[in-house]
C-alpha cells in the first residue's frame, strides 16, 4: 500500500498489549461507546452481542474521519469539547473486548456520504501503524455509526452480572433516558427480538420540602435539588449524584456530608454549561473545582442535611430499641425455660422422688441465683473470650463499678448513648450498630429487667453531663449493692 493511500495512526510503542491486558469493567467499556454516540447528538443507541463479535448502532451525526475512532489520542471535531476528551477512549475498549488480533469495521454516513473503514489491529501494528482510507460513497440513507468488533476476547456478562451491568448503565445514563435517549442491549445466543432496554434510575419519594436551586461557583452554574426519602421507601443511592452533560460522573456519599449523615437524603447536583473539568477518568470533577463545589452544595442543602440527621437518628435509635427488646425477651424466655428444666420432677402425691436426677448446679449457676448478679457469667454468652462478656466487663468499668449489680423490679431503664466518645464515633463511622445492641443487652440483662407487654427501654442521647462512657444506664427503682 502507497502512503497515498493509507493513512498514519501511529501510537506510543506497546500501547496495544497494554490496553487488552487493563483490568477493566464492562460498565466502563461500554460507557465509553455510548459516550461518542451521545456525543454525535445519537438519540438511540443499539449494542448487541453476537457469538463473535460486538456491534455498536446509532442515529447520532456520523462521522466525517472515521480513522479517529482507532486513532489514539484522536477526538473527532464534532465531539472535542464533549465527553470523549476524557476517559479510556473507545479505541482502548475496542482492543479490551476483542483483544489485539481483533478486526474493527466502521461504516458512518455524514452529511449524505458513506464511509466504511477497516482496521486489523495486530496487521496495522505490523505495517508501521498504516491503515487504509476508508470507501467513501454518496448515499441517501439518514446519518449514523455502526462499529463491529471481531472476534470477541472477553466474554460478556451473564445472568446476574448482566442484570446488574443493566442497572449500572441505567444509573450511570439516567439524565440521558430521562431526556429520551433510547439505549438497549442484546445478550449473545437471544433469540428474535428479546432486547433489554435500560431503565433509568428515579429520585426517590421525598418527605417534606427539598431544595432546589442554583448555585454559582467560580462563574460556573450548576443545580441542587436534594430531599430527605420518605421513611420506608428505598434509597440506594443515598448523597448526591453528580450529572455532567449526559451521564453520572460520580456519587458523593455520607463521607462527603461532612458532620451529617446522608442515609436518609438523595440528591441530585447537574453541572450546567461545558465549563467544567473532570477527572481524567471521567469518574470525578476535575481537583481544583471539586472543593468548592462541595463546599456550596452543603452550604445550600443544610436545612435537609439537618433534618435528615435527625430522622436518621431517630430512626437508628428506634430500631435499637426495638431489636434489643426482641433479644432481651428471647433471652430471657430462654432463662425461664432453664430454671424451670433444673426445678426437680414432682410425685402425683407433691413429693420429690429419692435418687440423684437432680442436676447438679454449675458454679456460675450457684453465682447468679438469689438477687445478685455476677459480672463474669453472661445470660447472653458464658465464655470468656466471647466479645459480649469482654465488652460487658469494659462497660461495668465505664459505669464505675466492677461490683455485682443486685437483682431487683426494674420499671424502666434509660440507656444513653455518648455520641461524643470515640468509640461511639468509630461505631457511627462502620455503622456496626450490633456492637451497641449486644452492649446494652448485656447490661439489661445483668439488671434483671423485665418486659411486660409495654415498651420499658428508651435510648437517649447524650448522656448526663460529666459521664465519659460509651454507654450510660440510668436505672430507676433499682437497689444496688
Amino acid at each position: 500500500m502507497s502512503d497515498t493511500e493509507t493513512i498514519s495512526i501511529a501510537p506510543t510503542t506497546g500501547i496495544l498489549e497494554s490496553w487488552a491486558k487493563q483490568n477493566l469493567k464492562w460498565a466502563i467499556v461500554l460507557g465509553e461507546l455510548i459516550d461518542n454516540s451521545l456525543d454525535s447528538q445519537a438519540t438511540s443507541i443499539a449494542i448487541e452481542f453476537t457469538r463473535d463479535a460486538m456491534v455498536v448502532t446509532d442515529n447520532g451525526k456520523g462521522c466525517k474521519h472515521p480513522a479517529v475512532i482507532v486513532q489514539p489520542g484522536a477526538h473527532e471535531e464534532t465531539g472535542s469539547k464533549g465527553l470523549g476528551r476524557y476517559g479510556i477512549g473507545a479505541k482502548h475498549a475496542m482492543v479490551w473486548v476483542g483483544g489485539t488480533r481483533s478486526v474493527v469495521e466502521i461504516k458512518t454516513v455524514h452529511e449524505h456520504v458513506s464511509r466504511t473503514l477497516l482496521c486489523p489491529w495486530r496487521e496495522v501494528a505490523n505495517n508501521g501503524w498504516r491503515i487504509q482510507k476508508p470507501v467513501e460513497a454518496v448515499t441517501d440513507k439518514g446519518s449514523g455509526t455502526v462499529i463491529r468488533v471481531s472476534p470477541l476476547k472477553t466474554d460478556p456478562p451473564h445472568g446476574q452480572d448482566w442484570k446488574f451491568l443493566l442497572s449500572q448503565l441505567g444509573y450511570l445514563y439516567s439524565i440521558a433516558l430521562k431526556r429520551g435517549a433510547e439505549i438497549r442491549l442484546k445478550r449473545p445466543r437471544t433469540k428474535g427480538t428479546a432486547w433489554d432496554e435500560l431503565e433509568r434510575w428515579r429520585l426517590p419519594e421525598f418527605d417534606g420540602d427539598v431544595v432546589d436551586t442554583r448555585i454559582s461557583v467560580g462563574g460556573r452554574e450548576a443545580r441542587v435539588h436534594v430531599g430527605v426519602v420518605k421513611e420506608g421507601v428505598s434509597n440506594p443511592r443515598s448523597g448526591f449524584t453528580y450529572y455532567y452533560s449526559f451521564r453520572v460522573i460520580e456519587q458523593q456519599s455520607a463521607n462527603g456530608c461532612g458532620e451529617y449523615s446522608s442515609t436518609r437524603i438523595c440528591g441530585v447536583v447537574e453541572l450546567i454549561g461545558k465549563s467544567w473539568e473532570l477527572a481524567t477518568n471521567k469518574d470525578a470533577i476535575g481537583e481544583t473545582q471539586r472543593k468548592h463545589l462541595y463546599d456550596e452544595v452543603l452550604r445550600v442543602a443544610r436545612p435537609v442535611l439537618e433534618r435528615a440527621h435527625a430522622r436518621g437518628s431517630e430512626l437508628a435509635i428506634r430500631g435499637l430499641e426495638e431489636r434489643i427488646s426482641q433479644h432481651l425477651n428471647t433471652a430471657l424466655e430462654n432463662r425461664r425455660r432453664a430454671k424451670a428444666k433444673r426445678r426437680p420432677p414432682k410425685n402425683h402425691d407433691g413429693t420429690v422422688p429419692s435418687g440423684d436426677g437432680t442436676k447438679k448446679h454449675t458454679k456460675a449457676e450457684n453465682e447468679q441465683s438469689g438477687d445478685t448478679f455476677d459480672s463474669r457469667h453472661s445470660v447472653v454468652g458464658q465464655a470468656k473470650d466471647e466479645p459480649a462478656t469482654q465488652a460487658w466487663r469494659v462497660l461495668y468499668a465505664s459505669l464505675g463499678t466492677e461490683q455485682p449489680l443486685r437483682i431487683g423490679e426494674v420499671k424502666h431503664l434509660q440507656i444513653h448513648l455518648n455520641q461524643d466518645h470515640p468509640f461511639v464515633s468509630a461505631l457511627q463511622r462502620t455503622a456496626d450498630e450490633r456492637v451497641s445492641s449486644t452492649l446494652a443487652l448485656c447490661l439489661l440483662a445483668s439488671s434483671g429487667f423485665r418486659e411486660s407487654g409495654k415498651r420499658q427501654l428508651s435510648i437517649v442521647t447524650p448522656v448526663p453531663e460529666g459521664v465519659n462512657a460509651e454507654l450510660y444506664a440510668l436505672f430507676h427503682d433499682m437497689a444496688l449493692p
